[in-house]
C-alpha cells in the first residue's frame, strides 16, 4: 500500500499544532478526516455540537473529500491545514518568496543566441591562452599591453551593446591574461594569483555595471576568488590542488544560503519585486554551483598532474580524486534544475576520469578490471534503477561520510601528516 507523508497543522485554542503523519494515498480524504481530527484537535464541544472539517492546501484550495490524496495531487512533504468547515477559506498566498522562486524559470537558452556568444567567448579564451603562453619571455610585456588593450576594447563593446554575457566574459578572459603576464618572472604561483585576482575583479565589475546577476560571471568570480585565495601563500602544487577542491566543496554547501542572502529573499523580505529577486537568486545559485564545481575539478586536475611532476602515484591521490568525484555526483541529486545537475554530474565524471587515469597509469594491470567496472556501471545507468526512501537515506549517509573524509584525504595529499610526524620526531 502506498502512503503519503504529509504534515497536518491545526489551531487548538489559539496554539498551532502540527503532526507528521503517513496516510494511505488511495483512501478518500473524507474517510481520513475523523482520525485526523481526533489526532490533532481532541476538544469536546458543548451541547454535543457537531462540526465539519476540511483539509486545505497551504497555497489555497480545499481538498475534495471524495477523492484520494493522490487524486488531489498531494505530494510527500506537503503541509495541509485542518480547519472547521465554517472557517473562512485560506485563499492563495500572495507575495510569497518561495513561490516566486519555484515558479520562476531562468532557462531559455536558444541556439541562435548561444552560438554567436560561444564563438565570442571561445575566441577571447584562445587569444588569452596564446598570450599567456609567452609569460617569462622577452615579448611578455608587449603581449600584456595587447591583452590590456583588448580587454578595454571588449569592455567598450560590452557597455555599448547593453552588457551581454559573451563580451563580458571576453573582458574577463583578457583581463586574466593581462594579470598573468604582468608578473615579470616565468609561469609560477604569483602569475596564477594575479591572473585570478584580475579575473575576479573584472567579473564583479561587469556585473556591477550591468546591474544584474549573470550565472557565467558569478561562476568566474567564484572560481577566481577561490584560486586567488589558494595561491596567496606559496605552498606545494599538490597542496594547492587539495585545498582548492576542499574549499570548492565548502562553497557548494554554502551556495544556497549565499544566493538567498545575496538576492534578498527570505520569509521576512516579502516586499518589493519578488519575481526579479527570485530570478537573481536562481542566477547566483547557478553561478556559485558552476564556479564551485569548476574549482573542484581544477583542484583534482592539479593533484593528478602533480603525480606526473614527481609526486609518487600512491593511494592518496586516487583516494582524494575519487572522493571529490563521488561528492560531486552525489550532490547532483538534490538539485532540480537541469543545468545545475549537468554541471555537477560533468564535474563528478571529470574527477572520476582523472582518478581512473592516475590509477591505470600507475598500475597497468588494473586496466582490465577498471574497464569491466565501467561497462557494468554504464549498463546499470541505462536501466536507471528506482530509488526508494531507504536507499535515499543510505545515499545521504554515504554522501556525509564522503564529505567527512575529504579533509583528511586533502591533508594526506598535501603532506600535512608527514610534516607533523617530522616535528614529533625532533
Amino acid at each position: 500500500m502506498s502512503v503519503s507523508r504529509v504534515c497536518i497543522q491545526a489551531d487548538r485554542d489559539g496554539d498551532p499544532v502540527a503532526v507528521d503523519v503517513a496516510l494511505p494515498s488511495g483512501a478518500p480524504v473524507g474517510a481520513l478526516l475523523p482520525a485526523l481530527v481526533e489526532l490533532v484537535d481532541d476538544r469536546v464541544f458543548p451541547g454535543g455540537e457537531v462540526r465539519r472539517w476540511r483539509l486545505n492546501r497551504l497555497p489555497g484550495g480545499i481538498l475534495e473529500e471524495s477523492l484520494s490524496l493522490t487524486d488531489n495531487g498531494v505530494r510527500d512533504g506537503e503541509l495541509l491545514i485542518l480547519t472547521p468547515d465554517d472557517a473562512p477559506a485560506l485563499g492563495p498566498l500572495r507575495r510569497s518568496a518561495y513561490h516566486e522562486a519555484s515558479a520562476s524559470d531562468d532557462s531559455g537558452c536558444y541556439v541562435d543566441r548561444f552560438l554567436p556568444g560561444t564563438i565570442c567567448v571561445l575566441a577571447a579564451a584562445l587569444a588569452a591562452v596564446a598570450l599567456s603562453w609567452t609569460a617569462g619571455s622577452e615579448t611578455a610585456t608587449v603581449n600584456a599591453i595587447i591583452a590590456a588593450v583588448g580587454a578595454a576594447c571588449a569592455a567598450g563593446m560590452t557597455i555599448a551593446t547593453g552588457y551581454p554575457t559573451a563580451p563580458s566574459l571576453a573582458v574577463v578572459c583578457l583581463s586574466c591574461a593581462t594579470g598573468f603576464l604582468a608578473v615579470p618572472a616565468g609561469p609560477a604561483t604569483p602569475n596564477v594569483f594575479l591572473a585570478a585576482t584580475a579575473a575576479a575583479s573584472a567579473s564583479l565589475l561587469m556585473m556591477r555595471l550591468s546591474g544584474r546577476a549573470s550565472p557565467a560571471l558569478t561562476a568566474t568570480a567564484a572560481s577566481s576568488v577561490l584560486v586567488a585565495i589558494m595561491t596567496l601563500v606559496p605552498i606545494p602544487v599538490a597542496a594547492i590542488g587539495a585545498a582548492l577542491s576542499t574549499a570548492a566543496l565548502a562553497l557548494l554547501a554554502l551556495a544556497p544560503r549565499l544566493s538567498v542572502v545575496a538576492a534578498g529573499l527570505g520569509p521576512d523580505r516579502w516586499h518589493g519585486d519578488l519575481t526579479k529577486r527570485a530570478h537573481t537568486g536562481h542566477a547566483i545559485l547557478s553561478g556559485l554551483l558552476a564556479g564551485g564545481t569548476a574549482s573542484a575539478v581544477a583542484g583534482v586536475l592539479v593533484v593528478a598532474g602533480a603525480e606526473n611532476a614527481g609526486v609518487p602515484a600512491t593511494a592518496r591521490i586516487v583516494t582524494f580524486t575519487a572522493l571529490i568525484g563521488g561528492v560531486l555526483l552525489l550532490r547532483a541529486r538534490i538539485h532540480v534544475d537541469a543545468a545545475r545537475r549537468i554541471a555537477l554530474l560533468a564535474g563528478g565524471l571529470a574527477s572520476i576520469a582523472a582518478c581512473l587515469h592516475v590509477a591505470v597509469d600507475s598500475h597497468h594491470d588494473s586496466a582490465g578490471p577498471v574497464a569491466c567496472a565501467l561497462v557494468v556501471v554504464g549498463l546499470c545507468a541505462v536501466r536507471r534503477p528506482s530509488c526508494g526512501p531507504a536507499l535515499s537515506r543510505t545515499i545521504d549517509r554515504l554522501e556525509y561520510v564522503a564529505l567527512a573524509a575529504v579533509i583528511p584525504a586533502a591533508c594526506w595529499v598535501a603532506g600535512v601528516y608527514a610534516v607533523v610526524g617530522g616535528f614529533s620526531l625532533r
